[in-house]
């Protein structure tokens, strides 16, 4: 006899449900529209979303080394923290200019 049966209940019905509280503005309860991690069908490899996203040289280099962070045995991670800190500095003065 399963625990159905014998009490007439689902296991589930025994858990409390968590309570979701209305918000007014839906937008705070789940960050927003998330369009922006979508993917374009026809992108194959990560130069297709570097260019989708119109990215410039630094913003380039800055998602190729955090994609091949850690996979390559020629490049550590530290080194490749520095190369992203390095190109978003350049990046930051040439958006302060």
């Amino acid at each position: 006899m399963g625990f159905k049966q014998s009490i007439g209940l689902e296991w589930t019905d025994l858990v409390e449900k968590p309570v979701m509280k209305e918000i007014e503005n839906e937008s705070a309860n789940n960050g927003g529209d998330t369009d922006y991690y979508d993917i374009p069908k026809n992108a194959l490899v990560l130069q297709d979303l570097i260019e989708y996203k119109k990215m410039n040289f630094s913003q380039g280099n800055i998602a190729k080394a955090i994609y091949r962070m850690n996979d390559y045995s020629h490049s550590s991670a530290v080194r490749d923290l520095n190369k992203i800190i390095w190109y978003a500095q350049r990046e930051l003065e040439r958006l302060s200019k």
